[in-house]
């Protein structure tokens, strides 16, 4: 973060995200200075300072409102939770710090979901082991019609799922495919988080075949064909979040804690040609556990 003088001419700020800190811990971390300036609502204090990507963003704090408590603007258009991101990246700030989150022009509050199938995994992701089963989850889902939209819950979870649109000459989406080719990136799960997705199912697929040995048993076939089509379908998902023309996956595609946590360790994996090598491979391997297993399990 470089410090920047409170007398830049900079753009009408418009709001990214409230921090859990005070200004002297904002000083102290990222060696910016607060200054007084005029305010309409109160006397308040005001820090600059220059992103790594060039975004110039401002830390401001009403004096008379509580000592902790620091909201942050951007003197530009970007969308808010992609400047929270690179601040966080940039800054160590963690995301525990954040207590608001500005949505930007064309959004709201609610969780979309691209497709059932897509809901589905993140509630089976977001539920502990021991609430049942997959499928004793998936029967729990309570999923209700508003207007063209599905609305799934379960627990805490609520998701949105708008009608299905199937391009044409393509057969709907299975349980093993979260969108279509042409769906823009998933809004629930980050790039970092498809990525881990498919390394957990990959793990999942190697524990399985070191457990049981052939002849394998259907439950068992049919886990293992699972996991390798989830491996490549979440590599594939990853693979969305990176620009045309770009190698690999930019920090703002990873906006969740875990999802930047994930990042900060492995953004060399979250690369173009990895991730294609990885979907091949899965995609690959499905294939073939389908070829020489399939006719051959046990009921």
């Amino acid at each position: 973060m470089e410090p920047v003088s409170i007398d830049t001419p900079r753009e009408a700020p418009t709001p990214v995200a409230r921090l859990d800190m005070r200004p002297i811990d904002v000083e102290a971390l990222l060696g910016l200075e607060f200054v007084a300036v005029a305010n309409d609502l109160a006397p308040a204090t005001l820090a600059l300072g220059r992103m790594t990507g060039g975004t110039l963003v401002g830390f401001a704090h009403l004096d008379h409102g509580p000592e902790r408590g620091v909201d942050v603007v951007q003197f530009g258009e970007r969308r808010p939770r992609d400047v929270l991101t690179e601040l966080l990246y940039d800054t160590g700030i963690t995301h525990d710090t954040v207590t608001w989150t500005a949505l930007g022009p064309r959004e709201d509050d609610r969780m979309w979901a691209r497709s059932m199938s897509e809901a589905r995994l993140y509630i089976l992701l977001r539920t502990p082991s021991d609430q049942g089963s997959d499928d004793e989850v998936l029967e729990a889902v309570v999923t209700s019609q508003v207007g063209p939209d599905r609305v799934m819950r379960y627990g805490d979870i609520e998701l949105w799922v708008p009608p299905e649109r199937i391009p044409p000459g393509m057969a709907p989406l299975g349980s093993a495919n979260y969108s279509y080719p042409d769906d823009p990136p998933s809004t629930i799960f980050d790039a970092a988080n498809w990525f881990m997705i498919s390394q957990t199912a990959g793990l999942q697929v190697k524990m399985l075949l070191e457990e049981h040995q052939p002849p394998y048993a259907a439950w068992a076939y049919h886990d293992v064909l699972r996991y390798l089509q989830r491996a490549a379908a979440a590599a594939e998902e990853a693979l969305k979040f990176i620009p045309p023309g770009a190698d690999e996956v930019p920090v703002t595609a990873c906006w969740t804690a875990d999802g930047l946590d994930t990042y900060r360790r492995h953004a060399d994996k979250l690369r173009r040609d990895n991730l294609e090598r990885n979907a091949e491979s899965c995609r690959v391997a499905a294939g073939e556990w389908r070829r020489t297993v399939g006719p051959i399990i046990q009921d």
